[in-house]
């Protein structure tokens, strides 16, 4: 008898820590973003920038992390873009909205791969046959909590 209430005691201890961890985030509450993938690289620019009709479009994907799950806005405008790519030809910025990320449960933990669909990119100098560009990329959480930067890999632009 007394061997069972020892094995009970431990098991509703055992459930008490489980239940009470789980409100914490697993992940710390400053955005991680990490690259995935970029296609193509080499591009044809856009002939009529900001209204491009040609050009390539470039596809970026990124992993991202969150402890407290605010990423994302429910109603974008311009004034709370919170998705920025880093122009190195001429530190320009591009700026997105990304969608509402946040999970219904209380204090989520997040995590998952961005897709952003990148157009309208030109050659910054029209003397050139081909430019190349890199892109600094990095996201704010609705605390205003910037994601660490990332470099992704260099694009070819050509005419």
């Amino acid at each position: 008898m007394k061997c069972y209430l020892g094995w009970v005691w431990w098991l509703i201890l055992g459930l008490g820590t489980v239940s009470c961890g789980g409100s914490e985030p697993v992940f710390p509450i400053e955005p991680d973003i990490a690259f995935e993938s970029l296609t193509p690289t080499r591009i044809r620019e856009c002939a009529d920038p900001p209204n491009c009709l040609t050009g390539d479009e470039l596809v970026l994907k990124i992993r991202y992390k969150d402890g407290d799950g605010d990423i994302g806005n429910k109603t974008p405008t311009t004034s709370n873009s919170n998705f920025f790519l880093i122009d190195s030809r001429d530190s320009s910025v591009i700026s997105y909205n990304l969608p509402y990320l946040t999970p219904e449960t209380r204090k989520p933990s997040i995590q998952g791969v961005i897709t952003v669909n990148i157009n309208g990119i030109e050659r910054k100098n029209p003397r050139v046959n081909q430019e190349t560009v890199v892109y600094t990329v990095y996201l704010l959480d609705r605390a205003g909590h910037p994601s660490n930067k990332i470099i992704i890999p260099a694009i070819t632009v050509v005419p």
